[in-house]
């Protein structure tokens, strides 16, 4: 897709990678694009890597927070408001969801959950 291509060359010919942090964000960046490229197809085994490639870009995203450093008490005063309310996000698409999915979903909530932590910190 040409707008991945030119989003992707901008942050590389920018500042962007001169820095620990900007890697990091410059990777998820890269994941979150095959992971948008795989939702595309309709197959649902293509729908999972993408999901897993999302998971590895918040986690890149998670990297590009802890290197610039965060605060401590911000960090757990966001996840003590955070978790439980991914929880209540997490029971209520429950029902809908099963084995791997299901796997995925909790995965993947987790994920958010930290990187939003992360970013709070």
């Amino acid at each position: 897709n040409a707008e991945y291509g030119g989003f992707l060359y901008l942050a590389r010919s920018s500042s962007l990678v001169n820095s620990d942090q900007g890697t990091y964000l410059f990777w998820g960046l890269i994941l979150s694009a095959v992971g948008d490229v795989m939702l595309l197809s309709l197959n649902p085994v293509h729908f999972q890597i993408g999901a897993f490639f999302f998971l590895l870009a918040h986690i890149m995203y998670c990297g590009a927070f802890l290197v610039i450093g965060i605060s401590f008490k911000w960090f757990c005063f966001s996840a003590v408001i955070i978790g439980p309310a991914s929880f209540i996000v997490y029971r209520y698409i429950l029902p809908y969801t099963s084995g791997l999915m299901r796997k995925l979903v909790i995965t993947y909530s987790i994920a958010i959950s930290w990187m939003v932590a992360f970013a709070s910190g």
